[in-house]
C-alpha cells in the first residue's frame, strides 16, 4: 500500500480513499473489495490485487457485471499461483521467486542464532530486497484499435 501510494504521489496524481479497498488474503474477501471498489470508483481502469487468490475473485466479479477483462477493465494480482495461467482471461500477475526468500530468511536466521551462541552481539535487522519479476498475461493486455486496424 505505501508503494502505491508513493508511486501515485511520484507522478502526481492524487491518492483517494475510494481507490483502495481492503482483503484478508481470501477469495471472498477479493469479491467484497472488488465489489465496493466497483460501487465507489466507477472511473477505475484497472485493478491491482494484493494476491492471486484475490485477484481471481476480482476477475469473477467483474465478469458477473459485464464486463470485459481486460478490455473494460485490468487486473493485476501477486504470487503467480499455478492456477492464474489457467482462469478466463489468464492472470497477470507478480512473481517472486519463493525458494531464494525462504534460503535468505534461513541463512539469516541462522547468523541471528550463531551469533547469540558466540556471545556476539545481536544481529541488526535488515531489509533485503529480492527483485520481483512481473508475469504479463491477458488480464492486462489491453488492444487499442486505430485506422485501419488493431494495435496491441
Amino acid at each position: 500500500m505505501a508503494a502505491w501510494k508513493d508511486v501515485l504521489n511520484e507522478k502526481g496524481l492524487e491518492v483517494r480513499d475510494n481507490q483502495w479497498a481492503e482483503g484478508n488474503w481470501s477469495s471472498a474477501s477479493g469479491a467484497q473489495a472488488a465489489e465496493k471498489l466497483f460501487e465507489q470508483y466507477s472511473e477505475m481502469d484497472s485493478i491491482f490485487v494484493a494476491n492471486d487468490q484475490m485477484a481471481l475473485s476480482a476477475l469473477l466479479t467483474a465478469h458477473t457485471k459485464g464486463l470485459r477483462i481486460p478490455e473494460d477493465i485490468g487486473i493485476v494480482g501477486f504470487d503467480n499461483i499455478p492456477e492464474s495461467a489457467y482462469f478466463s482471461p489468464p492472470l497477470t500477475t507478480v512473481q517472486q521467486d519463493q525458494y531464494e526468500i525462504a534460503r535468505i530468511a534461513m541463512e539469516e536466521m541462522i547468523k541471528i542464532i550463531e551469533s547469540g551462541w558466540q556471545g556476539l552481539d545481536p544481529v541488526n535487522p535488515k531489509s533485503i530486497m529480492l527483485p520481483p519479476t512481473l508475469v504479463v498475461r491477458q488480464s492486462s493486455l489491453r488492444v487499442k484499435e486505430k485506422e485501419g486496424g488493431v494495435l496491441a
